[in-house]
C-alpha cells in the first residue's frame, strides 16, 4: 500500500525542513538576546515564563478543588492568557489543535475535537464537556459546544484553560466521555479601565472588540465586554466533486462568510458572582450538504444562546467550603437549506427547507468539600437540571417534525482524596445519575498518585463514563425522507486505564509520558438502515482505543518556552477490525514562544503535524504539517499593542474528512492567511 504519494512527500518534507529551519534559528536569535532581556524583565513579575517546583501550576477541573497538577486524578494541560495572546490564538478550535492528543476538523460550517484518535466527523463535540467558571456549557439538545464564535465567550476574555483528559463522568456525568474543558475567565482586576481591540486579515476579515472592568476599594469588581466578527471566507473555493457547467464548474461564488458578535458581562464581590454571555453566529454553508443545491447563497445557519450563571462559596473556619451554582441557558438553531425539488433537477422550482431547534434548561448544583485530619478531603454535591423545553422542526412546504418534550436529571456525587503518606494518594470518585428519558447509570474513578519526590508524579488512572444519547438523536426525523428516529437508543459507555508519568527537572523543564487503553462499547453511529434505506442513530460499535503520548516542556530564563509533544494512536472497530475514520496515527506539535531585539517584539511559532486518516469513503485525507507564526509587541507604541499573525505560512494543502452528509471525501481548508491587531488600553 501507498502511504503518501510522492507529490505529497516531497512537500511535507519541504516544509518541514523551512519550518525547522525557522524554529532553531528563532531560538539562537532569542537565547542570544535573552540575557538583555532576562536584566530588564527581572521583576518577578507573574508574567514571565520561569517556574520552580514551588510555583507547580493548580488545577481545579480535575477534582472539583484547587490542587497541584501532580496531585490531579488525571492528565492536565494549562493554557495561558499570555500563551493565547502571543502564539495568536482566535478561537478556542485554534486552542485546542495545539494541545497534546488533540485535534480538530472544520466542514466549513462547524468544528469538532477530536481527542486520543476518536474524533467522528459531525458529532457536534457531545463527548468532551465545556466548563467555563465551572459551570456547563453543553446545550441540553445537542448536547454540543462550539469551537468558534459559537463558543460564548470571546476569546480575549480568557484567562486561562484547563484541559482535563480521561473519563469525567464520576464528578460531571454525562458529555465528560474524554474530558473536561474548564475555561476561567477574567476578572475586572485584570483591566483596570476600558480596551479596545481592532483586527483585520485576509478574506476582508473584521473584528472588533471593546472591553470595560474595574476592581473597587469596596472589592466589588465588574467587568463587561461586546464583540463582532464579519468574514467573506474563501473567494470562490473549489469543490471537484461539482465540477460541471450545471453546477458553476464546482465553484462557489463568494458565499463562505461569517458574521458573529458576542456579549460578556460579570460581576464579583466576597465569594458571590454572576455573569452573562450571549452569542448569535451566521455562517454561510458552501459544500452543499444534506444534498442541497451547489452555489445557492441561501443555505446557512444560525445559532444564538444566552447563559446567565451566579455563585456563591464561603469557606468555614474548620475548612469546609460549600458552594453552589445555579445557570439558566436558552438556544436556538436556525438552518436554511435550499433543495431541487424539481422532477428534471434543473434548478426550476427550489424550495427552501427550514430546521429549528429550541431549548431552555436551568441548573442548580451545590457542593462541600470537607478536609478530614489534614489527610483527606471528601467532596459530596447534588445537581439538578431541568430541561424545560426540547423542541425541534422541520418545514418547507409541508410540516415534517414538530416535536415538543421536557426532561429532567438528578445526580449525586462523592470523592474521596486519601493522603495516605507524603508518597501515596488514592482518589476514589463515584457518581449517580438519573435521566427519566434513559435510566440510570453509575460512574466510578480510582486513582493512585505516588510521588517518590516533589517534583514528580506517577499516576495509575482508571474509570468509567457514558454519554445518554441527547434528544436530537432519539427523536429527530425529516418527515421519513432520509432520517428517522431512534427510539431504543442506549447510553454509550467507556472503560479507560491510564498511566501518567510527570517529571520537573531542576532546569526548567517538564517531562510528561502518558500510555492509556480505552474501551467503548455501544457507541452511538449515524448509519444507514439497509432494511429501508434511512438513516438512524442506533448503538453498533466497540471500539478499542490505545496510544502513548509524549510531551517536552522546557523555559530558559524568564523569557523563552518551548514544548514539544507526540501522539501515537490506534484507534479501531472491534467488530470489523477497521480503522476509525478521522483517526490519525500521528501527531506531532512543536512550539516555541521567544523575545526578538531586547523584548520590544515576541515572536510564536507552531509546528503541527497530522498524519493521514481515513474518510467516510476509506479513501485517506493526506497528512499535513502546518506552520503558524504570530509577531506581537506591547512596547513600540505607549498604551497600545500590536500583533501580526500568519497562518499556514507556506501555503501546505490541508484538507479534512467529510461526514455522511457531504458529498466530498475531504473537504479543503484555507491555505495561507494574515491576521493584524492593535490593541489600545485607556
Amino acid at each position: 500500500m501507498i502511504i503518501m504519494g510522492q507529490e505529497n512527500l516531497i512537500n511535507v518534507m519541504n516544509v518541514f525542513f523551512g519550518s525547522l529551519i525557522l524554529f532553531f534559528s528563532l531560538t539562537t536569535f532569542a537565547q542570544s538576546n535573552n540575557q538583555i532581556a532576562f536584566e530588564t524583565n527581572d521583576n518577578g513579575s507573574a508574567d514571565n515564563f520561569n517556574f520552580l517546583i514551588d510555583d507547580i501550576p493548580s488545577v481545579f477541573a480535575a477534582s472539583k478543588h484547587e490542587q497541584k497538577v501532580t496531585q490531579a486524578p488525571a492528565s492536565v494541560s494549562i493554557i495561558t492568557a499570555k500563551e493565547i495572546a502571543l502564539y495568536g490564538y482566535t478561537t478556542l478550535s485554534d486552542i485546542l489543535q495545539s494541545v497534546r492528543g488533540f485535534y480538530v476538523v472544520n466542514d466549513r460550517n462547524y468544528s469538532y475535537a477530536g481527542v486520543r484518535g476518536f474524533g467522528q466527523p459531525g458529532d457536534y463535540n457531545t463527548r468532551l464537556l465545556l466548563l467555563i467558571d465551572g459551570r456547563r456549557m453543553n446545550d441540553t439538545l445537542y448536547d454540543s459546544f462550539g469551537l468558534n464564535g459559537d463558543m460564548g465567550l470571546d476569546i480575549d476574555l480568557i484567562n486561562r484553560i484547563e484541559i482535563v483528559r480521561g473519563p469525567g463522568s464520576s464528578l460531571y456525568g454525562s458529555s465528560a466521555f474524554f474530558g473536561v474543558i474548564n475555561i476561567t475567565t477574567k476578572s475586572g482586576r485584570d483591566y483596570r479601565g476600558s480596551e479596545i481591540s481592532l483586527e483585520i486579515g485576509s478574506q476582508s476579515t473584521r473584528i472588533g472588540r471593546a472591553t470595560a472592568g474595574s476592581r473597587f476599594q469596596n472589592g466589588l469588581e465588574i467587568l463587561v465586554s461586546a464583540s463582532a466578527t464579519k468574514s467573506d471566507g474563501e473567494v470562490r473555493p473549489y469543490f471537484s466533486e461539482f465540477d460541471d457547467p450545471a453546477s458553476n464548474d464546482g465553484i462557489y461564488e463568494n458565499h463562505d462568510g461569517t458574521d458573529s458578535r458576542n456579549l460578556f458581562a460579570k460581576l464579583e464581590y466576597g465569594g458571590f458572582s454572576m455573569d452573562a454571555a450571549y452569542y448569535q453566529v451566521t455562517k454561510d454553508i458552501p459544500t452543499a450538504s444534506y444534498g442541497t443545491v451547489f452555489n445557492d447563497p441561501r443555505t446557512f445557519t444560525r445559532d444564538e444562546k444566552l447563559q446567565l450563571g451566579m455563585s456563591y462559596q464561603h469557606t468555614f473556619d474548620f475548612g469546609t467550603q460549600w458552594s453552589n451554582h445555579f445557570s439558566y441557558g436558552q438556544f436556538e438553531h436556525f438552518g436554511n437549506y435550499a433543495y431541487d425539488y424539481s422532477d428534471e433537477g434543473d434548478g426550476s422550482y427550489v424550495v427552501l427547507n427550514k430546521d429549528t431547534a429550541s431549548n431552555d434548561w436551568w441548573v442548580l448544583e451545590s457542593q462541600i468539600s470537607h478536609p478530614i485530619s489534614g489527610s483527606q478531603r471528601l467532596i459530596s454535591g447534588m445537581e439538578y437540571r431541568n430541561n424545560s423545553r426540547q423542541d425541534q422542526g422541520n418545514f418547507d412546504e409541508e410540516i415534517y417534525l414538530d416535536d415538543h418534550r421536557d426532561s429532567e436529571v438528578f445526580s449525586l456525587y462523592v470523592q474521596d482524596e486519601i493522603n495516605v503518606n507524603e508518597t501515596l494518594t488514592l482518589n476514589l470518585g463515584l457518581r449517580y445519575d438519573k435521566y427519566n428519558s434513559c435510566g440510570s447509570h453509575l460512574s466510578p474513578r480510582f486513582a493512585i498518585i505516588l510521588s517518590p519526590q516533589a517534583q514528580t508524579a506517577i499516576k495509575f488512572l482508571a474509570g468509567d463514563a457514558f454519554r445518554a444519547p441527547n434528544i436530537f438523536e432519539l427523536y429527530y426525523h425529516d418527515g421519513y425522507s432520509t432520517t428517522k428516529p431512534a427510539l431504543e437508543l442506549k447510553p454509550e459507555k467507556i472503560r479507560s486505564y491510564e498511566l501518567v508519568i510527570e517529571h520537573y527537572l531542576p532546569s526548567n523543564t517538564l517531562i510528561t509520558a502518558s500510555v492509556y487503553s480505552n474501551l467503548i462499547n455501544d457507541l452511538i453511529s449515524y448509519i444507514q438502515d439497509p432494511n429501508d434505506l434511512l438513516f438512524v442513530y442506533t448503538n453498533t460499535d466497540s471500539i478499542d482505543a490505545q496510544g502513548v503520548e509524549l510531551g517536552l516542556e522546557t523555559r530558559f530564563g524568564k523569557n523563552i518556552r518551548s514544548e514539544f509533544s507526540y501522539a501515537y494512536q490506534v484507534t479501531k472497530n472491534n467488530q470489523t477490525a477497521e480503522v476509525l475514520t478521522n483517526s490519525p496515527r500521528h501527531m506531532a506539535k512543536a512550539k516555541l514562544i521567544a523575545p526578538l531585539f531586547s523584548e520590544r517584539l515576541h515572536a510564536g511559532l507552531e509546528l503541527l503535524y497530522l498524519s493521514q486518516r481515513k474518510t467516510q469513503q476509506s479513501i485517506d485525507a493526506n497528512a499535513y504539517l502546518l506552520t503558524n507564526l504570530t509577531l506581537s509587541s506591547n512596547r513600540l507604541i505607549p498604551g497600545i499593542s500590536l500583533a501580526a499573525s500568519f497562518y499556514n505560512l507556506f501555503d501546505v494543502k490541508v484538507e479534512h474528512p467529510g461526514s455522511t452528509e457531504h458529498t466530498q471525501a475531504v473537504i479543503s481548508q484555507n491555505g495561507r492567511e494574515f491576521l493584524l491587531r492593535a490593541t489600545y488600553q485607556f
